[in-house]
């Protein structure tokens, strides 16, 4: 029996035919499709990566073509990426311990919980490969776009925060059975979940008030590793499976990003910056024997939100822009813009002098218009959305080196990770300011790097070693109350580049 295989991809779209029960990876590769597999498809790089519409993303070389499915490939910059992301993240012996001895087809899943999105990582247990990754969009979106609105809805109100602990509970349940559906996996054999996030939403699926995060001194109830209990929380799984919280720095530095930290390899040495820039901005500056962390209050401008055409990174949103030309995601119908797009039209926007230095604009920009009923545009409140979002990354930047006493000539390398930083344009990121010019040889784009780290919590034991060092070592700034902040924040405002 034969399949139809749709393709879609940067430059159009084919439809190709499979035989019954061949190998995705192959039946492109005869094809002429190039699919990044620095393993040369042996399943141990898990960087194969394809997504299959309406099944998530898989890797190509282990997924087997049993009915009619549409294939949308990376992009020569995510593939580009990937392969950062190959080569620089740690190389662990695969060790899993006791989840998998608690079944004969053991199967971990890594949860990177963010505060617009969330991502699940099925990962074989019996030989390390991934098997599935499906990202889910994160339920309480509809409480605020960011994590100070959600917790606001918790101060004094208990049933608001069991209600909010409950949505990421049902995510986490719909996506465990969406993965048994898809694979014919048997519920007891998924035998552990470690889960990343920042503090926030740690105490929101631990089913913790988080309230004390907002106020100052800004201490989180937890920040250590903890253990919850699968069965409480209602999960469909093996019964004695545990779901694993990794480690937290603080309030505001959560183990989304100390995870990400632990994932990269131990060579990259020297003095880095690394940054994960989503609703808010977490810059971290590492050398080799102490690092320091802060997280911004960047908002959650490029993540699509208050933006007047915002878009979460999903079909349809406009995720590149150049010479006038859009690209979008899965080349659909555009619809909005998404975090990465948005940088390049203002970037765009920048070279053409359609907005002043200081972020003014005449009238809107029109991006994009189809008839009288659609169009999609730039406001001028969209620009000073921008302009407070990457004034607040790049003063958290400054105010890393001056307390490091080390200056952009001293860095390294400068490592961009996260969803966002996967997509983003780097050039124009340096031409609206949001990273410093001085630094634009450096630049490194790792992916999700706290997808990596829990991903690697899964598969090694000791890798929580890792993750205890990065902590032993890590000064936290808080930025509330650091004076120089504000001044550092109003200097970077303008579209200019940093000066330190």
């Amino acid at each position: 029996m034969k399949y139809k295989v749709e393709i879609l991809q940067d430059t159009g779209y084919e439809t190709i035919e499979a035989e019954e029960g061949s190998v995705l990876m192959d039946v492109l590769g005869e094809k002429g499709y190039y699919i990044y597999s620095p393993c040369g498809g042996e399943g141990t790089c898990g960087k194969c990566l394809v997504h299959i519409r309406g099944k998530g993303i898989v890797a190509a070389c282990r997924f087997k073509i049993h009915e009619d499915i549409t294939v949308i490939l990376q992009g020569e910059r995510e593939m580009s990426v990937l392969g950062a992301q190959h080569e620089y993240t740690a190389t662990m012996d695969f060790n899993p311990g006791q989840p998998a001895l608690l079944s004969d087809k053991p199967v971990g899943c890594a949860v990177d919980i963010g505060t617009t999105t969330i991502v699940y990582y099925f990962i074989d247990l019996t030989n390390g490969l991934l098997m599935r990754t499906y990202v889910d969009i994160n339920p309480q979106s509809n409480y605020g776009a960011d994590v100070i609105s959600r917790i606001n809805r918790c101060v004094g109100d208990a049933g608001a925060v069991k209600k909010l602990h409950l949505l990421l509970v049902e995510s986490v349940k719909s996506n465990i059975n969406r993965f048994i559906t898809d694979t014919g996996t048997e519920a007891k054999d998924i035998t552990a979940i470690n889960v990343v996030g920042n503090t926030t939403m740690l105490h929101f699926i631990a089913g913790v008030d988080p309230s004390p995060i907002a106020f100052s001194p800004f201490k989180p109830v937890f920040t250590d590793y903890r253990i919850l209990n699968a069965r409480e929380m209602g999960l469909r799984i093996n019964a004695e499976a545990k779901i694993n919280l990794l480690p937290s720095l603080s309030g505001y530095i959560g183990s989304d990003i100390i995870a990400g930290l632990a994932s990269l390899q131990d060579s990259l040495g020297g003095l880095f910056l690394y940054t994960d820039i989503g609703t808010n901005g977490e810059v971290v500056l590492s050398s080799e024997d102490r690092i320091w962390a802060c997280s911004t209050a960047a908002g959650p401008a490029f993540e699509g939100a208050n933006i007047s055409c915002g878009s979460l990174a999903a079909g349809g949103a406009i995720c590149s822009y150049k010479d006038g030309k859009i690209k979008t995601i899965a080349n659909s119908e555009p619809d909005g813009i998404c975090g990465s797009g948005l940088v390049d039209i203002i970037a765009h926007m920048l070279s053409g002098k359609l907005v002043s230095p200081e972020g003014k604009i005449n009238k809107p920009f029109v991006v994009y218009k189809k008839g009288k009923s659609r169009t999609i545009s730039i406001t001028q409140q969209d620009i000073r959305e921008v302009q407070l979002a990457k004034a607040a990354v790049a003063a958290g930047i400054n105010i890393l080196l001056r307390r490091s006493g080390y200056g952009y000539g001293d860095v390294e390398k400068f490592i961009i990770a996260g969803g966002f930083g996967n997509y983003l344009d780097t050039g124009s990121a340096i031409k609206i300011g949001l990273f410093p010019e001085q630094l634009n040889d450096k630049l490194l784009q790792v992916g999700n790097a706290a997808g990596t780290g829990a991903v690697l919590s899964l598969k090694s034991e000791y890798f929580i070693d890792r993750i205890n060092n990065i902590l032993s070592r890590t000064e936290y700034l808080e930025l509330s109350s650091n004076e120089d902040f504000m001044e550092k924040f109003v200097s970077n405002i303008n579209f200019k580049s940093q000066t330190t």
